[in-house]
């Protein structure tokens, strides 16, 4: 009995994490802006957080950082942007946020987003939304262990059904292939409907003639 109820126990302990959300994003075009979120999840008495992201800023640009709602829900907070470049290295982008509650007090419990990440579309490919040295503490100042989960933005040029970062008769051919389908059917091919109204037809026909020859 006291093995199951240890067994039972550990089951029930929810693990705090801190994470990108959502943990993969596809952005359809160049020169989209977009937003993604940091959230944590399953804490107790949150009073101070922090985090670093790493970008690849040969596809994307970091345009904005802002303040998620959660702290905000156990008092006022002092919000920081330490510093957020897309120049930190030859390939990389760089954020380091921090925010904390002021005056210290009991803090915030559960599930929440902590920061908003905007960035723009630059170049097709993808980049793994690094999140590092992540920091939580409690109204007591104590750090508090938790786990960090990346995130991914893949870039897709409108027209390339085939994700090879060309439009080309080859995205012509799988486009003619589910032309005239709509969700329901089996010849639908989501990657072909670049405006995302269910259907492929005439308008994602002329978004990839328009974009026909590029890479």
């Amino acid at each position: 009995m006291l093995v199951l109820s240890a067994i039972s126990s550990a089951k029930s302990t929810a693990t705090t994490s801190v994470y990108v959300d959502p943990e993969t994003y596809e952005v359809s075009g160049l020169g989209q802006t977009f937003t993604i979120n940091v959230t944590v999840a399953e804490v107790t008495d949150l009073c101070a957080w922090e985090f670093q992201l790493f970008y690849n800023s040969t596809h994307l640009n970091g345009t904005d950082v802002g303040e998620g709602p959660f702290l905000k829900t156990a008092g006022a907070t002092f919000f920081w942007v330490v510093n957020m470049t897309d120049n930190y290295n030859a390939t990389h982008g760089y954020i380091h946020a921090f925010c904390i509650l002021t005056p210290v007090i009991p803090g915030a419990n559960e599930t929440g987003v902590i920061a908003n990440v905007t960035f723009k579309s630059k170049a097709p490919g993808s980049s793994i939304l690094d999140l590092t040295d992540t920091k939580l503490k409690n109204s007591e100042g104590e750090y508090m262990s938790h786990e960090t989960r990346d995130g991914i933005i893949i870039v897709k040029m409108l027209g390339d059904v085939n994700g090879d970062g060309k439009v080309n008769y080859k995205d012509l051919y799988l486009l003619l292939i589910a032309y005239g389908s709509s969700e329901e059917d089996p010849n639908y091919n989501p990657e072909a409907d670049f405006n995302r109204d269910g259907k492929v037809n005439y308008k994602d026909l002329y978004i990839l003639l328009v974009n026909y020859g590029k890479t």
